[in-house]
């Protein structure tokens, strides 16, 4: 697996260390889950612009 930096605001670290109370063993796991969640909404949102659904 691949890493990289990125920087977060103090809220976002906030909710970010709380990772395990919303069943994540980890940080990362919690960041690719957002991730891959946001990029279904991007595609479902193009798809609809496109009119292909």
């Amino acid at each position: 697996m691949l890493q990289t930096k990125i920087s977060l605001t103090q809220s976002l670290a906030e909710f970010l260390d709380d990772h395990r109370s919303y069943g994540f063993k980890d940080k990362s796991m919690m960041v690719r889950s957002a991730l891959l969640r946001f990029q279904e909404e991007l595609e479902l949102e193009s798809l609809v612009r496109k009119g292909t659904l």
